[in-house]
C-alpha cells in the first residue's frame, strides 16, 4: 500500500512511544479506517504550510538512529528536550553516544537559561528563532528608523513565551557571533 503521514489529535492523553504501532478504528459502526506507527509521541501541531517541519518528517521514519534522533531535537523545539526523551522519541538506546555525536556535528546545541539549568536545543531550532528575533528587530527600525538601538523590554515583552530572559540572550548572542 500507499504510505502517508498524517498528525492525529486524539481527545484524551495517551501513553506513546516512538514506533508504536496504532490503528484507528470508527466506533459505530466498528470498523478499521488505518493505521500506522507513532513517530512523535509529545508531537507538536505542525501546520500544512510549515515546509520545513514537513521536510524533516521522513527522517523520524527512517532507519538511521542518528537522523532520527536529529529530528527528534528539531521537533521538540523549545522545550528543552534531554537526550534521556531519545529512547522515547526515537527509539534510541545508546542515548548519551548519539546526543554526544549530535552535539560533534553541530546539530546539538546546549543552551544555559540561568546559572543553574541548561537545555539542549536542535540548531536549526535556534536558527528558527534567530529569524523570528531578527523580524522583531526589523519591525522595531521600521516603526523608529532614527533611534540606533532597540530598548530590550519591549523585545523581551514579545519573546515572554520563552520563559526565559537568558535563552532571549543566548539567540542575540547567537546573532551577534554570526554578524
Amino acid at each position: 500500500g500507499e504510505s502517508a503521514m498524517a498528525q492525529l489529535y486524539i481527545g484524551a492523553p495517551a501513553v506513546a512511544v516512538w514506533g508504536q504501532p496504532l490503528i484507528i478504528r470508527s466506533e459505530s459502526p466498528v470498523a478499521t479506517i488505518g493505521g500506522g506507527m507513532v513517530l512523535d509521541p509529545t508531537a507538536e501541531k505542525i501546520r500544512r504550510r510549515d515546509d520545513a517541519r514537513t521536510a524533516r518528517l521522513p527522517a523520524l521514519a527512517g532507519d538511521d538512529p542518528l537522523e532520527r534522533a536529529s529530528a527528534a531535537f528539531y521537533f521538540a523545539g523549545l522545550r528543552g528536550f534531554q537526550a534521556a526523551d531519545l529512547a522515547r522519541s526515537a527509539g534510541i538506546h545508546n542515548v548519551e553516544e548519539v546526543a554526544e555525536e549530535l552535539r560533534d556535528r553541530g546539530d546539538l546545541i546546549q543552551v544555559d537559561v540561568s546559572p543553574t539549568r541548561t537545555i539542549q536545543l536542535h540548531d536549526a531550532v535556534l536558527d528558527e528563532l534567530s529569524d523570528r528575533v531578527r523580524r522583531a528587530l526589523e519591525k522595531f527600525h521600521a516603526q523608529y528608523p532614527l533611534r540606533r538601538s532597540v530598548d530590550r523590554a519591549p523585545l523581551a515583552s514579545r519573546f515572554a513565551y520563552l520563559g526565559s530572559n537568558d535563552l532571549l540572550d543566548a539567540v542575540l548572542c547567537r546573532m551577534e557571533e554570526a554578524g
